[in-house]
């Protein structure tokens, strides 16, 4: 039998979505704070089929990353925003044919999940990663008490944790 005591006794201080910080090594010292939303990074294993006379089983197959998507807001000097504008240049400048010989333009990022007190409870690092997708940014005149923000979608290769 379980009751409300058992759980009490049992639960600690769940982990907050809104304490969090990210750290884009391209990106600068900004990025950390005009970040407004992340995610922990996802990660799939594939099932491999294999077949027995009339039976089947399931192996553990291929490891695939899901893209990792931050939202910015926007400054008036739109510094993130260019910089990631310019790291994908260095990927393939827009109008050029050929793209980039060679993986300099991999950079790696940090999501760190922070403590109730602020301190760094865990950090996800994300290796080799770069943008793939920078959304548009709406204007109208009708958005008159808003800040522009936009989202950003990176690809990488993998990602490890440091516990704090």
């Amino acid at each position: 039998m379980y009751s409300v005591s058992d759980f009490i006794s049992k639960f600690q201080i769940g982990a907050r979505p809104n304490l969090f910080r990210v750290e884009i090594d391209q990106l600068g010292n900004k990025c950390k704070f005009m970040c407004k939303g992340a995610q922990i990074p996802g990660r799939s294993i594939s099932k491999l089929p294999v077949t027995y006379l009339d039976n089947q089983f399931y192996i553990g197959g291929d490891t695939t990353y899901q893209d990792w998507s931050i939202n910015v807001i926007n400054d008036i000097d739109y510094d993130v925003r260019f910089k990631v504008e310019d790291w994908m240049n260095q990927i393939k400048q827009q109008g050029e044919t050929r793209g980039h010989a060679g993986w300099t333009y991999l950079y790696d990022g940090r999501v760190t999940q922070l403590g109730p007190n602020g301190e760094d409870a865990i950090t996800y690092v994300l290796y080799n990663m770069f943008p793939v997708d920078v959304t548009p940014i709406d204007l109208s005149w009708e958005t008159t008490s808003t800040i522009e923000e936009y989202q950003i979608t990176f690809s990488f290769s993998h990602f490890g944790k440091e516990k704090s």
